[in-house]
């Protein structure tokens, strides 16, 4: 009868922990692969890149650029062989159904070529489609097509109607076709010629907004690149130092900026996956070295009737084959189960670029680490098996003469690599956990609990008219804030915690003065502060005469600028030079405190707070703050905004918790997946440590019997045993020291506030580790105080 029958509980043991091990290992390093090692889709990807400007106020804002630089790059090059452009665009599409607002961007002649774009139907965008005049066409992704109209082929030609005009639907992208970051400023769904005037905001050489993708020339590397573009940028810089002073330029592999976000927790969580399979493999390991030693004699006389030893580990090989079968088929379940809670974690774009799915490559996966954890299964109980005086059993009386010295140390170095693997893990995990404690603690300077955010779009033709759009916001904040249950309303332009953060720009005490750093604009209305319940530290809010128009030059600043600014004086007062579109001496007329507008782990930013209708572009936020749970007065608020047009898109309807929520996501789902993976190992280790103990105290009770018959205190016997335990346990924590150190390293980058070495962190979880060792190694040692020393000294 094979052991796994005999003994079923361990057998399920090595099955569930090998099955932890094996699903691990394989979701992760499948992502790992798809995302790390798989080409992008496209003809050539190694060759595209990314350029962007570089400025010293912002270096991290590095993936926009000028139309006149772009133009100036386009004609001066000769690392290029094709360069493309392309910015945001909402329009809001009208169908008999509620308007909708769309992500689509506007994109140069050359975008579809440098891509080698093919539209699945119609035809890519044309020469002709950027002339001056040309009729206005469009080309819908996949997703648009089949969610919108249904997939019907019979769109193509026909108008659909965006922000009030109507434009012909030239072609459809291909399904899983991936138009996001990097490749364009958000997840589009439709595109359009980009045609830049002379009147345009865009057309500016400082207005910096727009995406720029590059084919390299065969043979040009992309530090070639890099060379030409700075020496072409201290070139325009030169030529325009009002704008490109001091500006350089960055150039980057397409898929280096796709993966960048993604590449620090993916290493750091197959690091994890990885140790679990080892300690898993490791526990299995031992269990197969506790039956081959109490097997000796068994083995012995299989050999003395002709084995040899190549055989006998067959044997072994062959009775492990079905317990790590069967842990394959419940790794797989388990990536089946667990695999949108990983890839979840990754950028939407990253997923569908990589062609990331649960497909057969995932199962080949699956297979291939199940052959490597049978082969660390049996691999030591192997080389034991080499060293077992096999003959010499058949004379002795009792298996446990099969176990020799080298099997005791053998046995204690593997719990010594449980522990020690485990040890890494948990300090992986606590470093995780203290850097989500102190994200989540983070004031964000303003109040999120019960506000209502819903983003509004007046871009359609009645709104084309600056006055009318005013109109609208200005009677929409009144009636709802007349609604019982609504304490206040308030507009403004870039949402707080939103994607993509605030828009910037110079700015000066003295005309032609610019100064060497950045700030960023926001527009509001009266009462935003309030509604947010953001402190106003000096002055007074808006006033209503400001919100009529965009003739009044006041501004209100963050602490932060203020400060800056002026270190030591009242701001109130004093002037300061915007260089946005209206470069005129504006008055600061209040002080607020800080906010982090992009979420809990960046810092507050120097930010100008301007009357809203001077920012306004067709696009806001509505922000309600109410006396209950704000969810429950969406409806009531979205059916106020239909009442005065119902022609106006209500989208992104979502509580401000929410979307703070939302900017811990990600490390939570670290946290939660690296502790899980700890937990894990540590009850493996744990399990590791008990059952070597009590082999060791069944395998030595005679010779505890003979201690305590000769006079040995009991008390001193359990305290050996502890004190052999603790000792090997001291050499895993020495070992999984080093593997922590080695873990946090690949931490680093995705931990806030948090040192990779905390030594609190390192202390606490080899506590908690060396506790776990000893608990687990009392039942044993207790076990061992019952010993009968006649009864030992008889059946010895």
């Amino acid at each position: 009868m094979p052991w796994s029958q005999r003994q079923p509980g361990l057998a399920l043991l090595i099955v569930a922990s090998l099955a932890l091990g094996i699903g691990a290992t394989t979701t992760v390093g499948s992502i790992a692969e798809a995302v790390l090692l798989r080409p992008l889709p496209f003809r050539s990807p190694e060759r595209l890149v990314v350029a962007g400007e570089v400025l010293k106020a912002n270096p991290e804002m590095w993936k926009v650029s000028s139309y006149p630089n772009y133009l100036d790059w386009r004609a001066r090059s000769h690392v290029f062989s094709r360069l493309a452009i392309s910015r945001l665009w909402t329009p809001v599409m009208r169908r008999p159904a509620e308007p909708t607002r769309l992500v689509g961007a506007e994109v140069s002649e050359d975008f579809f070529s440098l891509l080698d774009l093919q539209p699945a139907l119609g035809r890519p965008l044309g020469p002709g489609d950027f002339r001056p005049g040309a009729e206005p066409v469009v080309v819908l992704s996949h997703r648009l097509w089949q969610q919108r109209f249904g997939g019907d082929p019979g769109l193509v030609g026909k108008t659909i109607s965006l922000d009030g005009t109507p434009g012909t639907v030239a072609g459809i992208l291909p399904a899983g076709n991936a138009l996001a970051e990097p490749l364009v400023a958000g997840d589009v769904e439709i595109l359009r010629p980009l045609v830049v005037g002379a009147k345009d905001l865009f057309a500016g050489r400082g207005v910096r907004a727009l995406r720029v993708l590059g084919r390299l020339r065969t043979g040009v590397s992309r530090q070639q690149a890099q060379t030409e573009m700075q020496s072409l940028a201290r070139t325009l810089a030169a030529e325009h130092p009002e704008t490109n002073k001091d500006a350089t330029v960055r150039v980057e592999l397409l898929r280096e900026v796709v993966i960048a976000s993604s590449r620090p927790v993916l290493l750091a969580l197959l690091g994890a996956a990885a140790l679990l399979l080892l300690i898993a493999c490791v526990n299995a390991a031992n269990v197969r070295l506790v039956q081959l030693i109490a097997r000796g004699r068994e083995l012995a006389i299989r050999s003395a009737m002709g084995a040899d030893r190549l055989r006998l580990f067959h044997q072994l090989l062959m009775e492990s084959l079905p317990l790590v079968g069967a842990a394959a088929l419940l790794g797989w379940v388990l990536t089946w189960w667990v695999w949108d809670t990983f890839t979840s974690r990754l950028p939407p774009a990253v997923v569908r670029l990589t062609g990331l799915t649960l497909d057969g490559r995932v199962l080949a996966a699956t297979l291939l680490v199940s052959l490597v954890a049978l082969i660390l299964v049996d691999l030591l109980p192997f080389l034991e098996l080499t060293r077992l005086p096999l003959l010499a059993l058949l004379t002795e009386s009792s298996a446990a003469a099969g176990e020799s010295r080298s099997s005791r140390r053998m046995r204690n170095v593997l719990v010594a690599a449980e522990l020690a693997l485990s040890l890494a893990l948990l300090i992986g995990a606590g470093l995780l956990t203290r850097s989500l404690v102190r994200l989540s603690s983070v004031d964000l300077g303003f109040r999120p609990q019960r506000v209502l955010s819903l983003h509004l779009e007046l871009t359609s033709p009645p709104y084309a008219e600056p006055r009318r759009a005013r109109a609208f916001l200005a009677d929409l904040r009144r009636e709802l804030e007349h609604r019982p249950g609504i304490r206040s309303a308030a507009v403004v332009v870039n949402l707080p915690l939103k994607e993509g953060g605030n828009m910037s720009t110079g700015l000066a005490l003295q005309p032609g003065a610019n100064l060497d750093w950045q700030i960023d604009l926001n527009g509001v209305s009266p009462g935003y502060f309030a509604t947010l319940g953001i402190p106003l530290l000096a002055g007074r809010d808006f006033s209503p005469q400001e919100m009529a128009d965009d003739q009044h030059a006041v501004v209100i600043l963050d602490d932060v600028a203020a400060r800056r600014l002026w270190p030591s004086g009242n701001p109130l007062g004093r002037r300061v030079i915007l260089d946005w579109m209206n470069p005129v001496p504006r008055e600061v007329v209040g002080v607020v405190g800080d906010v982090r507008e992009s979420g809990p782990d960046a810092p507050p930013h120097p930010e100008a707070y301007l009357p809203y209708p001077q920012l306004f572009f067709g696009s806001a936020s509505l922000l309600v703050h109410t006396a209950g749970d704000p969810l429950r007065v969406a409806r009531e608020v979205r059916s106020q905004v239909h009442a005065l047009d119902a022609d106006v898109p209500v989208e992104s309807i979502a509580t401000l918790e929410q979307l703070a929520a939302s900017r811990i996501a990600d490390p939570m789902t670290d946290t939660r997946i690296l502790t899980s993976f700890a937990v894990a190992g540590l009850l493996l280790a744990t399990i590791g440590v008990y059952g070597v103990t009590s082999f060791t105290v069944s395998q030595q009770q005679r010779d505890i019997g003979v201690r305590i018959a000769l006079g040995a205190q009991r008390r001193d016997v359990t305290r050996e045993i502890l004190a052999r335990t603790a000792g090997w346990a001291g050499l895993g924590l020495l070992l999984g020291l080093g593997g922590g150190y080695l873990l946090s390293r690949l931490l680093a980058s995705i931990l806030f506030e948090v040192s990779p070495l905390d030594p609190w962190t390192f202390i606490a979880m080899s506590l908690l580790l060396l506790a776990a060792a000893l608990g687990a190694s009392c039942l044993p040692a207790r076990k061992a105080l019952q010993i009968d020393p006649v009864r030992a000294l008889a059946e010895g």
